[in-house]
């Protein structure tokens, strides 16, 4: 399946090095995972903890290469940080950042992307209610 992407897309995708472009990236990635959610394109257990987040952001953004065999082949690292609001001590954000991450090499069709979750912050101060 071929996803066709505008020019100024293109743009932000290629020329950009600063964290706002990741974080675009992140930001439309997320609100069509919400989308997806909505739809019921995903599994119920993906979407549960979609309603607790506050704010992904993205801390680094860099674009990286490695040769192997000769082959070089380019990536891009996002690491971000998880704003969550939730009296549960500890949640479990793998499976949404891979599906995360899948929306936004299927989205922007760079299969390059590595997505990473530096951190989870609770902001929910008192777990005791």
């Amino acid at each position: 399946m071929k996803i066709i992407i505008s020019e100024s897309q293109q743009k932000l995708l290629t020329e950009s090095k600063s964290l706002y472009s990741a974080q675009n990236l992140v930001d439309q990635s997320f609100e069509e995972y919400k989308e997806w959610c909505e739809n019921d394109w995903l599994s119920p257990i993906l979407c549960d903890y979609i309603d607790v987040i506050e704010e992904i952001k993205v801390v680094s953004s860099k674009k990286t290469s490695m040769t192997t065999r000769d082959v070089k082949t380019n990536f891009w690292l996002i690491d971000i940080d998880i704003y969550f609001s939730s009296l549960r001590g500890y949640i479990d954000f793998d499976p949404f950042i891979k599906n995360l991450q899948y929306i936004l090499r299927r989205s922007f069709s760079m299969d390059n992307i590595i997505l990473t979750l530096r951190e989870e912050i609770n902001n929910d101060k008192d777990p005791n209610w």
